[in-house]
């Protein structure tokens, strides 16, 4: 087992984020962002993403949930839900300190829309942090 001093792990700093608008969830299941972990897979290098993210609901959802998918540092597929759906008027923000994910080198981190909102007024808000 190796391990690494602290000095060369990168810092994490903001890779992309939504904005101050946002964005509003729809009746589908889009991809909402993304953004690519430095290196190549098998690099040895070890990477991360701090999710922040949060939903203002302006009237009942039913569905809209939010999902993050990604590839592990081992090279296996994950999708989390990290905002459930079917929320009630209120701002909605299950990990307020947020929410951190090890991803593998070269891999795609995507935060996608997980099941339609067929009903109701929400705008996600979001932000992906990265090393």
């Amino acid at each position: 087992m190796a391990f690494y001093p602290l000095a060369a792990v990168p810092p994490l700093a903001q890779q992309v984020t939504l904005g101050p608008a946002g964005f509003t969830l729809v009746n589908g299941t889009p991809n909402i962002m993304s953004w690519t972990a430095p290196g190549t897979p098998g690099d040895g290098n070890e990477h991360r993403v701090l999710l922040f993210a949060g939903v203002r609901v302006t009237s009942a959802q039913t569905g809209g949930q939010v999902n993050a998918s990604f590839t592990d540092p081992a090279g296996n597929a994950a999708v989390k839900a990290v905002i459930p759906g079917s929320n009630a008027a209120g701002f909605i923000e299950p990990n307020a300190g947020g929410t951190v994910f090890p991803v593998q080198s070269g891999s795609v981190f995507t935060i996608l829309q997980g099941n339609v909102q067929s009903a109701g007024a929400a705008v996600l808000f979001c932000e992906i942090w990265g090393s």
